[in-house]
């Protein structure tokens, strides 16, 4: 059973999904939030992964640079009349809450106490006012000791704000130690590149002197065989002389033999050869000529070779001398080596010293941070407001909107030194602990991120959320509230049977829908899907987390037989998700409300099934449950368990039509549409909106909404963010930059690339 991904128009087979383990997973956790589109998190991002990892988001619990109060800054309390005048005369309520907040805000932190809800406020106020003078002084004891409970409160903050600065502070200098130690560790290794290539050097020179030795000596012995050769020639030369001396002397031996025979004949005939004799005296003479040239010729080549081999002996003994020369250069050569050699072998032993003390020390540093890393999602929270101080980019603005607690303190800051109002959008439950995915952060870390979180939202002017169940939770801290569920904006998609295609359907086959980040809930969907008739399939575009959950749940598939009508699919483009939805008959929000998230979340899978038309069937989150009655689009379910999921997946089914109908005439009510107007109107009618957040606001398809709904109206938007790889954004009159060092160490925010 695998897991397939779409091309481009087309969709392929992969293999099991994968999720990509990150370093710092806790702390990123803590600053991310909600994952992104298709996450089980009360109403996060809409927009659906594309399989890339998206960047971590962390919570600030103070600004440790400036405007940190000290106590008697806290210990005075601000006149009623000293508060700015109301720049909205239409938000009464926020300016209310505001009015009572000002100093602790303007000091850089929130004291958590907890507020009275209404009622006990108008019950106090009749009580006091039926029996003033009985309850005096009783009144005044609880004032002393509630005073004397915030001066103890006071007191712990400065102790642990103190701890906190000690510890910065000896963060700072082991910081510089180890970048002093880097830089003598990189002189080191560049003296020891230096060395490593003079003894390079050398070694070619001894090679190069070593050659030309070598061609030294084949060339004198090419000179030896050229003079033995020449020398043989001379010997072969002189013996041919010889030889034919010899013969010149035979002959002339004849020649007188026959002369002797000629002078008998001649004796004889006397008067007949006197003409013959004078001849063969000729010929003779001639012949003896011959032989004195020959003569003179043999000792002229005799002094040629002569000459010869004594310029070839003084070459040679040049040779020899130059043989010398080079040998004694070589030997001085072996010299300087090795005392370089052994130069460089005690510089190496120092340098080894010198690297094992580095490295003790980097062990020790790591260990020192290993011990810090715990804290480290508090640390990452002051990141945003370094990363504005960087930048020319002026990022004042009438409204702040931070994407959770996490970015409120840089919102608060810029609202302190600029001027301005601060929005908190969360989208899940404030506690960590509560999160979809809970991390393994270390207790008294989780404890500050929570009080940091609670205090921020304390200090904010107004609370945006996605549900009204979410609501409810965020009603104890203070501000005013505003659901704003994460609707999409209009649309008709057209079903292209590409995903039907795609899972190998036949016309009278049934298609359910599922998508998003699940880590709860989805094996009693597999086991009512072993209930149900063998028609009915199920697209996954679902990604399980943890990874033995996936293992589990895929192990359960096969063995119930179900692998070929569950098909899995990787995450695709936003754009694209109710378009493949609309292929399908059902659409499967697979959840469980044991999870502290799935209690009070509105997932946004809810509206991309709307978008697509389709029927939904749901867990019974308070939220979903209300729209899908009010509506009439959907089934619920009273209890998550497979029998009732198999129940109303088969009901829903058999009245199809009906339910679609209906699921048609809710997608044009629920739109993002219908809400642009009172947002606006909750952030105060801004000129200017800067909004703020750990994640890749350019992906998500929330503040995106939020973006294009301020400009249409004129309003000026800016977006700081955390991304390394931010995708281009395509909306007129909107400027986003983003940081991409998670560790505050980059050159400060990047605007992002626009498009159209």
């Amino acid at each position: 059973m695998g897991t397939r991904d779409f091309g481009a128009g087309r969709l392929r087979e992969t293999g099991a999904s994968r999720d990509p383990e990150h370093e710092l997973a806790s702390a990123r956790h803590v600053a991310q939030g909600p994952p992104e589109a298709h996450e089980e998190t009360a109403g996060s991002d809409d927009a659906t992964p594309t399989g890339r990892p998206q960047p971590a988001e962390s919570p600030l619990v103070h600004d440790e640079r400036e405007g940190s109060p000290n106590r008697s800054e806290v210990t005075r309390a601000e006149p009623e009349g000293a508060r700015e005048p109301d720049q909205n005369p239409g938000q009464p309520a926020l300016d209310s809450h505001r009015s009572g907040r000002a100093h602790a805000r303007r000091g850089g932190f929130v004291l958590p106490f907890i507020k009275p809800n209404k009622g006990t406020r108008s019950q106090d106020s009749t009580d006091q006012k039926i029996a003033p003078s009985k309850h005096a002084g009783a009144s005044r004891e609880q004032l002393n000791e509630l005073r004397d409970r915030n001066e103890k409160l006071r007191d712990q903050i400065v102790v642990q704000r103190q701890r906190e600065e000690k510890l910065h502070a000896r963060e700072e200098r082991l910081r510089r130690r180890e970048e002093k130690l880097n830089r003598e560790l990189t002189t080191t290794l560049a003296r020891l590149t230096s060395s490593a290539e003079q003894i390079a050097k050398l070694k070619t020179s001894l090679q190069e002197q070593r050659a030309q030795l070598a061609r030294a000596n084949e060339r004198t012995a090419q000179l030896k065989d050229q003079m033995n050769q020449r020398l043989s020639t001379s010997a072969e030369q002189i013996a041919n002389l010889k030889a034919s001396l010899q013969d010149q002397r035979a002959q002339l031996a004849r020649a007188n033999e026959r002369t002797a025979q000629l002078k008998d004949q001649m004796n004889q005939r006397l008067s007949t050869s006197a003409e013959q004799i004078a001849k063969l005296k000729a010929s003779l003479q001639e012949q003896r000529a011959q032989l004195a040239r020959a003569n003179e010729r043999t000792a002229q080549l005799k002094d040629l070779m002569n000459q010869r081999v004594s310029a070839s002996k003084a070459q040679l003994a040049k040779l020899a001398g130059s043989v010398r020369e080079q040998r004694s250069r070589v030997v001085q050569a072996n010299e300087r080596t090795t005392q370089v050699k052994a130069t460089m072998d005690e510089r190496t032993r120092l340098y080894r010293d010198r690297l094992a003390t580095s490295r003790e020390t980097i062990a020790q540093k790591t260990a020192t941070y290993n011990a810090a890393r715990r804290y480290i999602g508090i640390y990452r929270q002051g990141l945003i407001f370094d990363e504005v101080a960087k930048s020319d980019v002026d990022f004042a603005a009438d409204a702040y909107l931070c994407l959770l607690p996490s970015s409120v303190p840089a919102g608060l800051a810029l609202s302190r030194l600029k001027g301005g109002r601060v929005f908190c959008d969360c989208v899940e439950n404030v506690e960590v602990h509560k999160h979809s995915l809970a991390p393994r952060v270390h207790q008294p870390a989780l404890e500050l991120i929570n009080a940091a979180a609670t205090g921020s939202l304390m200090a904010a002017d107004g609370i945006l959320t996605v549900g009204n169940a979410l609501a409810t939770t965020l009603e104890r801290f203070g501000p005013p509230v505003h659901v704003l569920p994460n609707f999409r904006r209009f649309e008709q998609p057209t079903p292209a049977n590409e995903l039907r295609a795609a899972c190998g359907l036949k016309p009278d086959d049934r298609l359910l829908f599922a998508s998003g980040n699940v880590v709860v809930g989805f094996e009693p969907v597999v086991r009512a899907m072993a209930a149900l008739p063998s028609n009915v399939h199920l697209a996954a575009f679902v990604r399980l987390k943890p990874a033995d959950y996936e293992a589990t749940v895929k192990q359960e598939i096969a063995d119930l037989g179900l692998s070929d009508r569950i098909h899995f699919f990787d995450f695709v483009e936003y754009s694209r998700l109710a378009s493949l939805a609309a292929d399908a008959d059902v659409g499967l929000i697979t959840s469980d409300t044991s999870n502290p998230n799935g209690a009070v979340a509105l997932p946004n899978r809810l509206f991309d099934y709307l978008t697509a038309g389709l029927p939904v069937i749901a867990p019974p989150m308070p939220d979903v449950v209300d729209i899908i009655r009010k509506h009439g689009f959907g089934k619920t379910l009273e209890q998550v368990t497979a029998t009732n999921w198999a129940e109303a997946i088969t009901e829903v089914l058999h009245h199809r039509d009906a339910f679609k109908q209906a699921a048609l005439r809710a997608r044009q009510e629920l739109t993002w549409e219908s809400g642009e107007d009172e947002l606006v109107s909750f952030l105060g009618n801004p000129r200017s909106v800067t909004l703020i957040g750990f994640r890749d606001l350019s992906r998500y398809q929330r503040f995106l909404r939020v973006a294009q709904t301020l400009t249409s109206r004129g309003i000026k938007v800016k977006a700081l963010f955390l991304s390394a790889d931010p995708a281009p954004v395509s909306i007129p009159g909107a400027e986003f930059y983003h940081f991409s060092d998670r560790y505050g160490l980059g050159d400060g925010p990047i605007q992002v690339r626009h498009e159209g």
